[in-house]
């Protein structure tokens, strides 16, 4: 099954791709130089070139293969490591630093910060998520 990318032809790949090769960012992301990506970035037509070419349900499958087998790895803020390392809920969590579970959600997602108090106490919870259980009881 090959599926084209709808924003194919609209250049936004071409864009993305532009921009992982040029500024020879890893695509795995965290901004670090990976000079393995050091080559001409691909034109608009080399581009749609490959993605027509690409069979995503293979590479789906193959991905999930990867992932049974261990191969993937989670990456996740490091509040979510803190909060799953106490035990606690996303509703118990929130209760204790007084935040709405949605606002707990957006801070573990990085879609807003916590303030300066509750990242304060985060710092300090990432070092001793022993003391939360202590707190919650």
């Amino acid at each position: 099954m090959k599926i084209k990318h709808p924003a194919a032809s609209s250049g936004v790949l071409t864009a993305l791709y532009n921009l992982l090769v040029f500024n020879q960012l890893s695509p795995q992301g965290g901004g670090e130089l990976n000079p393995q990506r050091l080559k001409k970035p691909l034109t608009d037509k080399e581009l749609e070139d490959l993605e027509n070419s690409r069979d995503l349900g293979i590479e789906l499958l193959e991905s999930v293969r990867q992932m049974k087998a261990g191969k993937g790895r989670i990456v996740m803020s490091p509040l979510i490591s803190t909060r799953k390392k106490s035990g606690l809920s996303q509703v118990e969590f929130a209760k204790l630093f007084g935040v709405s579970v949605r606002t707990l959600q957006d801070w573990e997602q990085r879609r807003r910060n916590p303030s300066g108090a509750a990242k304060a106490l985060i710092a300090i919870l990432e070092r001793h998520p022993d003391v939360l259980k202590e707190i919650a009881t």
